[in-house]
């Protein structure tokens, strides 16, 4: 309220409506500052929409302050959510590591059989090439 004479008297009603003013213009301004904040981030409160406006009765601003914090509730349950499902999730692959694993060490086993088996398969190849024909010759004369 501007009074034309800055030096007349002020009731205590114009005093109030002055103080009440004042308030309002400083609630608008914090309100502009949290809707900005909020709007950047408009999932992380999606209930803010509740709060612009002006409200009437406080029943009202309070209800929205409610549906506000419940959205928040809601919001960080579900983040929660996410985390242990990462968590589990987490658990998971290193099971599946542990698994690979254990097939890596499956493989190498069954790569070191067959280098014996190769191994043994040239011993064998070379006895036979190099064999005495005579100890198998099985006719009467050898015999005896």
């Amino acid at each position: 309220m501007v009074l034309a004479d800055p030096d007349a008297v002020l009731t205590n009603e114009q005093r109030m409506e002055e103080v009440f003013k004042k308030s309002e213009v400083h609630n608008m301004g914090l309100a502009e500052r949290e809707f900005r904040s909020f709007s950047a981030n408009p999932e992380l409160f999606p209930a803010y929409n509740l709060f612009v406006g002006e409200f009437d009765n406080p029943i009202a601003e309070a209800d929205a302050s409610i549906a506000a914090a419940q959205a928040a509730i809601q919001v960080c349950q579900e983040q929660k959510k996410i985390r242990v499902m990462i968590e589990e999730i987490d658990a998971v692959k290193k099971n599946i590591e542990k698994v690979l694993e254990g097939y890596a060490k499956s493989v190498e086993h069954i790569g070191g059989i067959y280098k014996q088996q190769a191994s043994h398969d040239a011993v064998c190849q070379k006895m036979w090439e190099e064999r005495d024909e005579s100890v198998f010759d099985l006719s009467p004369q050898k015999r005896k």
